[in-house]
C-alpha cells in the first residue's frame, strides 16, 4: 500500500526584553529566532518508508547582548525499515 504524506512547521520567536535597566543589571534575552521545516514521507510498502526533509533555522541576537547569530540550511533523507 503506497501513500505520500507532506509535513511542515513554522516557528518564529521574538524576545525583546534585554533593555530593562531598572535593576541595574540588564537580565533577560533579546533575540529573533525562525525555524521552518517541510518534508515528504513516502510509504512504499508496509515495511519501508522514504522521505526527504528540508529545514531552515535562523537566530539573530541583539548586538548589545551578544554575537550568537547563525543561519543554517539542513537537508536530510531518511529511510525507515519496520519488521
Amino acid at each position: 500500500m503506497e501513500s505520500l504524506t507532506w509535513t511542515g512547521t513554522v516557528s518564529y520567536t521574538l524576545s525583546p526584553n534585554y533593555v530593562d535597566f531598572s535593576t541595574g543589571v540588564p537580565y533577560g534575552a533579546d533575540f529573533k529566532m525562525l525555524h521552518f521545516t517541510t518534508g515528504l514521507e513516502w510509504s512504499y510498502h508496509k515495511w519501508l518508508k522514504l522521505g526527504p526533509t528540508y529545514e531552515y533555522a535562523s537566530y539573530r541576537d541583539n548586538s548589545l547582548a551578544g554575537a550568537g547569530n547563525y543561519s543554517a540550511n539542513i537537508f536530510k533523507l531518511t529511510a525507515r525499515f519496520s519488521w
